[in-house]
């Protein structure tokens, strides 16, 4: 893991516990992998506001999966999935998004999923789509 160094000095720096065993440290790359992977794809000159939702669907998609023996990774990502849905809980219910990826034709297998909640958020908040 590229941040072995500066976390070791980080820990070191702040009177925390000793270095991670190996173990830890491979836990903590199967942690960080997903998000790594979602930066570089949402980090790109082409990215749209209709990427938004999808990246977040997947990050929550991988984060409930449960196929991981560990005790201490499936803590990881519970806790990783707790602070996904408060940090993007409104990014969810905005229109500017749904609409964006609504018609954008990367998207147009999920038109059906989305047309639905966006008609749902509509009802609820009761606010026009101008």
């Amino acid at each position: 893991m590229k941040q072995n160094l500066p976390l070791s000095v980080y820990a070191a720096d702040h009177n925390l516990p000793a270095t991670l065993t190996v173990n830890q440290w491979t836990l903590m790359e199967k942690s960080a992998k997903v998000f790594e992977e979602l930066t570089g794809v949402v980090s790109t000159e082409t990215t749209t506001a209709a990427d938004v939702i999808p990246a977040i669907t997947v990050l929550k998609c991988v984060l409930s999966r449960e196929h991981s023996t560990y005790l201490g990774i499936k803590t990881v990502k519970s806790t990783l999935l707790e602070a996904v849905d408060r940090r993007f809980s409104q990014v969810e219910t905005e229109l500017l998004y749904y609409i964006a990826t609504l018609v954008d034709p990367r998207y147009k297998d999920r038109q059906v999923q989305y047309m639905y909640l966006l008609n749902a958020m509509i009802k609820y908040t009761h606010r026009p789509l101008y």
